[in-house]
């Protein structure tokens, strides 16, 4: 797995994902796809902002993730 900060938040997130070729965004549900998650709207949507914060899932957080 690899995580990349994307300059300019959840916006430019979204605008990233949009322009995806090869990797397909979603949620791992255990399949052998590479994907592409936002964890702070996906994994960690139901944690409060200040646990977020603590360990790290912001919302300018994108990762990749291969099987």
């Amino acid at each position: 797995m690899i995580a990349f900060r994307i300059k300019g938040g959840r916006n430019a997130v979204e605008t990233t994902v949009k322009k995806l070729k090869l990797i397909t965004f979603g949620e791992s549900l255990g399949g052998v796809e590479s994907l592409a998650c936002y964890p702070y709207l996906m994994t960690t949507a139901a944690f409060p902002e200040d646990e977020k914060n603590k360990i790290g899932i912001t919302d300018d957080l994108l990762d990749y993730r291969s099987v």
